[in-house]
């Protein structure tokens, strides 16, 4: 038994050795590497997210002509309506895929290799969307809006696990980043869809091969972008290869010292098995509460208004007595704010506690939704301008908060092996409650009215009070300044051991 726990603990022992020797590579090259990923991934993301709003009616006039030209089908408004919500609710289905499967994808290649697989994926979306002109066929724009869905998909699994295995301990929770990438991805789409721009009727086809674009300039780049040193420290055993973590630059001291592997994840390799899966994930009893508090983490980014924040934009904007083109540019500027506080939640969570962050926002989207339902109920100037403030003040708060620390704080929340699934997991549940509010919310609003905004008051008031009891502090935990007191209850305190400087 003795030479047992003797054998154990050398080995152990060796292991750590080994895996304590990797250190981050130059600040540049994490920068490079991080471009290269939001580039590539999730800017292409965003964009898909809201490329389709401004050439919308211009979309089903090509839809309903290329029916009857390849089909001889007149489709009535009610059908040419079905046939976009079809092409809408076709990407929201391939992004559940995506997202499903996107953690498999990253374990099972390399997080380097996926990346590779989803530029490709994304590119042969971009490329069918010009054949489906060229052949005006509806078929061909479905198959790609299916692929672009499953490459947001993989795109929404990948970027954050990849941002959180190369961060540095001087910039912990890099995964805000993602969706900042998202916010800018989302802008972009909007401005190139202005009618003065892509957004007329024969430039829209250009309009959504803008991403192809993006994932070309970081498929010229990938030379550059590194492997996740966490995937390979815990897949590789040749020592030779491991050197490639070593950093270049030799003559900084300083990034000798800055471990870009915390012990974390030594000791929690060490205790759990080498593959997981989605089955996997629900027999693992201290994996309970972090999959819950990641899941809920996800639903709120969702549940919280967001969709009925701009599906109100449009009829604040017109009480306001704003033309189309002057709502279009309201509605360019509103996202303007979210890339804006996106950059202010970077900040944010490079010196802010998670906790105190997320349930202000949450306290400002609930104020925020009831100024919005209280001024809807009045048609006056002041009641106008009180929609408009309600609205800024929820975007403030969604950016810096809700939207921004989903992912930052759900890889911080849990182990690195089965990070990838469970947050494969949360994200394919994330799109599947985007089709149910998507497809809902519209017949909700027609019912209740204004009214409707009660049920994101609600969530927003059970999420909040969720979080405040169960959800632990996450900002530098594995820092050696922590207190083994702030250590997350559900994961092993005895596993956090100091970083040497």
């Amino acid at each position: 038994m003795t030479n047992r726990c003797s054998h154990s603990w050398s080995k152990r022992e060796n292991q750590s050795s080994r895996i304590n020797c990797y250190v981050s590579g130059s600040t540049n090259q994490m920068i490079l590497s991080t471009t290269i990923a939001i580039i590539g991934s999730s800017i292409p993301m965003g964009y898909g997210m809201g490329v389709l709003n401004s050439p919308q009616a211009i979309i089903r006039i090509w839809i309903q002509e290329a029916m009857t030209k390849k089909f001889g089908i007149i489709m009535s408004n009610r059908q040419n309506l079905m046939m976009w919500s079809t092409v809408i609710s076709i990407f929201l289905i391939g992004c559940a895929l995506g997202g499903l499967k996107g953690g498999t994808l990253a374990d099972k290649v390399g997080r380097r290799r996926a990346f590779l697989i989803n530029y490709f994926i994304c590119m042969t979306s971009c490329g069918m969307f010009t054949l489906c002109i060229v052949f005006h066929a509806v078929q061909i724009l479905l198959t790609s809006q299916l692929l672009f869905g499953i490459s947001a998909g993989i795109s929404s699994v990948l970027v954050p696990v990849y941002l959180s295995e190369i961060e540095t301990d001087s910039f912990r929770g890099m995964a805000v980043i993602h969706a900042f990438g998202i916010s800018l991805g989302m802008f972009i789409s909007e401005i190139c869809g202005m009618d003065i721009l892509l957004g007329s009727a024969k430039l829209w086809p250009c309009l959504l091969c803008i991403p192809g674009l993006m994932t070309l300039i970081s498929l010229l780049l990938y030379p550059y972008l590194q492997e996740s040193p966490v995937f390979i420290a815990f897949t590789q055993e040749d020592t030779v290869q491991r050197k490639h973590l070593l950093i270049n630059n030799q003559n900084d001291k300083n990034l000798e010292k800055e471990c870009l592997l915390s012990t974390e994840s030594i000791n929690t390799y060490q205790s759990e098995p080498e593959k997981y899966s989605i089955y996997m994930l629900f027999k693992e009893r201290s994996l309970h509460k972090p999959i819950f508090l990641t899941i809920v983490l996800y639903m709120n980014t969702v549940f919280s208004g967001i969709n009925a924040i701009v599906a109100f934009g449009n009829l604040i904007f017109t009480s306001a007595g704003l033309n189309q083109q002057e709502s279009q540019i309201a509605s360019i500027c509103a996202t303007g704010l979210r890339c804006i506080m996106g950059v202010v939640a970077i900040l944010l969570v490079k010196k802010c506690r998670r906790r105190p962050v997320i349930l202000c926002a949450f306290g400002g989207c609930i104020v925020s939704l009831a100024m919005l339902m209280s001024s809807l109920c009045y048609h006056s100037t002041v009641a106008t301008y009180m929609a408009i403030l309600s609205c800024v003040l929820y975007f403030i708060s969604y950016a810096t908060g809700i939207g921004a620390l989903a992912c930052a704080i759900s890889v911080e929340l849990l182990p690195k092996n089965p990070k990838p699934y469970v947050m494969s997991l949360a994200t394919g549940l994330y799109w599947l409650c985007n089709i149910l509010v998507g497809t809902t919310f519209p017949l909700i609003q027609n019912t209740l009215g204004v009214f409707s905004l009660l049920f994101f008051i609600f969530y927003c008031i059970v999420s909040a009070t969720i979080l405040y009891f169960h959800l632990p502090e996450t900002f530098n935990k594995f820092s050696v300044t922590e207190n083994k007191n702030d250590v997350p209850d559900m994961i092993d305190k005895s596993s956090y051991l100091p970083i040497a400087n």
